[in-house]
């Protein structure tokens, strides 16, 4: 597009604020050389917001739990755990570049076990919400990308936050899937051994996990101004 029309003719580092305002903004750069702006970085988030959109299943049985009050990440006793969690109304444009993304839970028991995680997303444009279907969630199809949580800290304190480690690798194969369309869902999966037990949406709402997502993106454009 014409940097004159969007009124970037005279911006070395920023974009306009207003189409045609000439005015430039702070939160992105001009690269005049290539004819690129980088907009952003843009941060959104989306937390637990029904019943069914976290979950826990038993790896032994197949069972599925949408109405637990907490989420054991793990293993309970000695029966290793799955967890599903869906976010909603992501709006991330499909050529955004995920510059960071992590799932924030909040304690709801203390607990210091060796505890080593696993987290995939599943691969789906819009994942459906999770029902009580034997396996409902260990069946879903996984991203290739994967993270591992080794040696999770001690949650020593109730009502704490603690943050998985980055999980861009993840939201960007899921974003970058040619269906994907901004306010689309993305489903985060948990599985290892240990035990780490999380605030769910049936236990405290406002406190179910959280998925936060950092973003820019990058636009060519046409060095017609200045």
């Amino acid at each position: 597009f014409s940097l004159v029309k969007y009124g970037l003719s005279d911006c070395y580092d920023g974009f306009g604020i207003d189409p045609g305002s000439g005015r430039c903004k702070d939160d992105g750069f001009y690269e005049r050389s290539l004819g690129t702006l980088h907009f952003g970085p843009t941060i959104v988030s989306s937390r637990i917001s029904a019943s069914s959109d976290d979950a826990e299943e038993t790896v032994s049985s197949g069972y599925v739990s949408l109405v637990s009050p907490d989420l054991e990440l793990g293993a309970n006793k000695q029966s290793s755990r799955w967890v599903g969690m869906r976010f909603t109304n992501l709006q991330i444009p499909n050529s955004a570049k995920i510059i960071g993304a992590y799932v924030q839970f909040e304690v709801d028991e203390k607990k210091d076990t060796m505890t080593t995680l696993t987290i995939h997303g599943q691969a789906a444009d819009n994942p459906a919400g999770f029902s009580t279907d034997e396996y409902n969630i260990s069946k879903r199809s996984l991203t290739n990308a994967a993270v591992s949580w080794n040696n999770v800290p001690a949650w020593r304190k109730k009502s704490d936050k603690h943050n998985t480690p980055d999980i861009s690798q993840i939201v960007q194969e899921l974003v970058s899937r040619v269906g994907w369309v901004p306010g689309n869902s993305i489903v985060i999966l948990v599985s290892g051994t240990g035990k780490r037990v999380a605030e769910s949406w049936d236990g405290e709402p406002d406190n179910a996990p959280l998925l936060v997502v950092n973003y820019s993106i990058d636009g060519d454009c046409t060095a017609t101004g200045g």
